[in-house]
């Protein structure tokens, strides 16, 4: 065990591990979120916007967004 009289931070190895555990699952979960909401998007795009969501689809679309915003370079 490292302690603070011999010059370490004071943690010792399974407190580390821990610590590494709940990060490692931290990242897990976020990866598969992030790879769920990326999928379904991709998914929509692949399977045709305008059929699933009418005519609400031009009012989603990211670069009508931006463009609605100006935030895009063609004018």
């Amino acid at each position: 065990m490292i302690t603070a009289a011999s010059g370490g931070v004071g943690l010792c190895a399974v407190q580390l591990a821990k610590l590494g555990n709940t990060d490692v699952l931290g990242a897990a979960v976020g990866f598969a979120v992030f790879t769920v909401v990326l999928l379904s998007w991709a998914l929509t795009f692949a399977i045709g916007g305008e059929h699933l969501f009418g005519s609400a689809w031009d009012k989603l679309v990211m670069y009508n967004v931006a463009e609605r915003l100006g935030l895009t370079g063609w004018s």
